[in-house]
């Protein structure tokens, strides 16, 4: 996942598995979005699915939160697309993204971030 939205995010400024150390002095860093898989499993039919939960922290400038909403609005329309056999990495192809939720989490520090939770239904290709 990590990969094909660094392709296909085009406002977002990078795409990480955490925040790079440093990052938050760096302004010109963001919007970034962090993916981290937070839960899933296998699908209960015979084929071997994998249907992951994915969490997408979309962390933005420290002032103005316009570009984290539109990387965030991106990201969830890049999610709506992957249907049928989308690979999304050599060797992995996903059936559909479920986009189940965006939550506003602004930081400590005033800095803006929307999370999306999605489950990705993939095979190992």
């Amino acid at each position: 996942m990590k990969s094909y939205l660094a392709t296909h995010v085009a406002s977002a400024k990078g795409v990480y598995l955490g925040i790079p150390e440093g990052a938050l002095d760096n302004d010109a860093l963001f919007p970034m979005i962090v993916v981290q898989r937070v839960g899933g499993g296998q699908d209960p039919s015979e084929a071997e699915i994998d249907l992951a939960l994915i969490q997408l922290m979309i962390v933005g400038k420290k002032r103005g939160s316009q570009s984290c909403w539109d990387c965030t609005a991106e990201t969830r329309s890049v999610l709506a697309a992957i249907r049928g056999n989308t690979t999304l990495r050599s060797d992995v192809v996903a059936y559909g993204a479920e986009d189940n939720n965006v939550t506003y989490a602004p930081d400590v520090d005033g800095r803006a971030r929307y999370a999306i939770t999605t489950q990705v239904a993939a095979v190992a290709a």
